[in-house]
């Protein structure tokens, strides 16, 4: 006989040995003594066998021998699981820089209690909602070049359709957290895409509806993103959110042919002022000779004057005639320097140059304009130390220096022009290269009576 497996103590092994044995003995216990018929009389031992045999081996059926102990683990498991599964989705982590705003989900007090909690894990239970929002400075751009357009089109005083891109720095302070919530009841990221770009759209169509196209393209670009920021830092103010910058990203989009004109109308007003930068510049040449030219015939009068008072200026013409061991002057650069600030150290280093080139004997003459690196005190001490004479010209005059003058024009006119260089050691490479091989070697001088420096001399390289 088969007992049943929730009665017996043995292992899972003997039960299913009873099991088998049981089912066996039923059957032949049917074999050899034939069940009575439904007449009401009295059981057969052999029927008594067969039903405790088919009660055990429902019961077998029913109740799997080798299942009964993971019945007992998969209970135990889900005993535990279930709490701490509940506990895990009532816990909420806010992380390092964030703050959390809890919020009532259910009952007469929803959302009424709102409370800020800092860093940390905390448990709510499935009645509160934590909205996490950060403290620290953050950046948004809304731009076209992103999975949908969020860019910007305003109108200008004219009418005209501007499209731009615009980016915003702001934070949310922790203790307005809860006046942001309380003002959306949303997340940040919603408050940010939605409400915060609505703030900048508004501003962006009051400042840009008072500008000319030219404006808002050019110069007046800048006065826009100044007043369109204004405009946002204080509506955002009031809702708790600190707008820390607002500026524009890539350029403004104008339509094409809005785009031609203004193109046109700059490039027609750079030839303008190109053609009145070379008018002054005429003038100012005129100007100049007709200065020379009453310069020079003032001078040939009081030379004549002088020839007619003193013959002692006979004597000092013959001196100038000598054969050029006492040149007046050589037209000639020894001494040059570059650097990207025109202090004093430039203009010591290009000085220094010009001893060590030409080593002159002490009574030199240096003339200058007023300059103040001219004027300094380490300047004048170089001059000092090696005998030189120093000569300024007239405050605000530039024709006492004529001949540099002269020169920095040839070198613009002649050699610069209008090429651009690609940084500062280009442009001194080039520079130099005109200086030393075109300036002094090949470049006919009026001053030298249409010669070369070099064969005025008659000393190559010098």
């Amino acid at each position: 006989m088969c007992a049943p497996p929730f009665f017996t103590g043995d292992t899972n092994q003997n039960r299913f040995e009873a099991h088998r044995r049981g089912r066996a003995v039923s059957r032949a216990a049917v074999d050899r003594h034939p069940v009575a018929g439904k007449s009401g009389q009295q059981h057969h031992p052999a029927r008594r066998a067969v039903r405790v045999a088919g009660i055990c081996r429902r019961l077998c059926e029913i109740h799997p021998p080798s299942f009964q102990g993971d019945q007992v683990k998969r209970l135990f498991l889900i005993l535990i699981l279930v709490p701490t599964m509940f506990l895990a989705a009532g816990c909420d982590n806010v992380p390092a820089g964030y703050v959390g705003v809890k919020v009532q989900r259910y009952g007469d007090d929803r959302g009424v209690n709102v409370e800020v909690k800092g860093p940390g894990r905390y448990f709510n239970g499935p009645n509160v909602d934590m909205f996490i929002f950060p403290t620290f400075t953050q950046s948004y751009v809304w731009d076209k070049a992103g999975k949908s357009d969020e860019s910007f089109t305003f109108q200008t005083v004219e009418g005209l359709s501007v499209n731009t891109d615009i980016g915003v720095s702001y934070a949310i302070p922790r203790e307005n957290a809860p006046k942001v919530f309380q003002k959306y009841r949303r997340g940040v990221d919603e408050i940010t895409g939605v409400y915060l770009r609505a703030i900048v759209r508004d501003a962006l169509n009051l400042a840009g509806a008072s500008m000319a196209v030219e404006d808002v393209y050019g110069r007046g670009k800048a006065a826009l993103q100044q007043r369109v920021e204004d405009e946002v830092k204080a509506n955002a103010a009031k809702v708790g959110i600190s707008v820390e910058k607002v500026y524009f990203v890539n350029q403004m989009r104008l339509p094409e042919q809005v785009m031609n004109s203004i193109n046109g109308k700059i490039a027609a007003t750079q030839i303008a002022q190109q053609k009145e930068n070379e008018l002054r510049a005429a003038e100012a040449d005129a100007a100049k000779q007709v200065a020379i030219a009453k310069g020079e015939a003032e001078a040939l009068e009081v030379k004549a004057k002088a020839l007619r008072e003193n013959s002692q200026i006979l004597q000092q013409m013959a001196i100038e005639k000598w054969d050029g061991k006492l040149p007046q002057y050589a037209r000639r650069a020894v001494g040059w320097a570059f650097s990207q600030h025109a202090d004093t150290d430039l203009a010591l280093k290009a000085l220094r140059r010009a001893y060590d080139h030409r080593r002159p004997p002490p009574g030199l003459m240096f003339h200058s304009d007023q300059g103040c690196q001219y004027t300094s005190t380490r300047f004048l001490a170089e001059l000092r130390a090696r005998g030189t004479i120093q000569s300024m010209s007239r405050r605000g005059n530039c024709w006492d220096n004529a001949v540099v003058e002269r020169f920095f024009r040839s070198l613009k006119n002649e050699w610069i022009g209008d090429q651009l260089y690609v940084d500062h050691r280009h442009a001194e490479q080039d520079i130099t290269d005109y200086l030393v091989d075109f300036y002094n070697h090949r470049r006919l001088h009026s001053a030298a009576k249409g010669l070369r420096q070099t064969y005025r001399f008659g000393v190559q390289g010098q």
